[in-house]
């Protein structure tokens, strides 16, 4: 099993399949929605209480992903109104636990998949900030690659998990 945040080719890496978090763009692997989840904006509790609109990001360090580009959207949940944010530093790094240790250092804020710092919100790790505010859902998808057969066990799991998702 490996932890990555990086697109990679299973069978570059010899493994079978590959759960990706986001859309799988230009991949030429069979790809499977698995669910959809919607990304939350944390921060350490010192942060989220400086954070009252999205502007106050700007001013704040994003911990963010390769995949994120130097600007985000959000949504007001309930409106048509959005916020683009642009913030003047940022450190990026492609593994998750990394940025959830920064953000509850107080070293910045990120994105998660909600499912993903459920636990860490609840014990007090982290906070959401701007809950008023939504990033645009991302679906998590199963990718495997179709050009062996023996990885046909593959698409059978990725095929079960989303019927027990579904």
């Amino acid at each position: 099993m490996i932890l990555d945040d990086e697109p990679s080719d299973p069978l570059d890496r010899q493994t079978d399949l590959a759960i990706r978090i986001g859309d799988p763009g230009n991949d030429d692997r069979p790809a499977k929605l698995l669910f959809r989840t919607h990304g939350v904006i944390c921060a350490s509790l010192q942060h989220a209480n400086m954070i009252e609109t999205p502007n106050d990001l700007n001013a704040i360090r994003w911990i963010k992903t390769p995949a994120m580009g130097a600007s985000l959207e959000l949504s007001r949940s309930g409106k048509s109104r959005t916020a683009k944010v642009e913030p003047n530093s940022a450190i990026t790094t492609n593994n998750g636990q990394l940025t959830a240790h920064l953000v509850a250092e107080g070293l910045g804020w990120a994105i998660f998949p909600e499912f993903a710092v459920r636990e860490a919100i609840a014990s007090g790790q982290m906070t959401r900030a701007l809950r008023d505010w939504a990033v645009r859902d991302v679906g998590v998808y199963g990718l495997y690659s179709a050009r062996h057969s023996s990885l046909s066990n593959a698409k059978s799991f990725i095929d079960f998990i989303a019927s027990r998702l579904g």
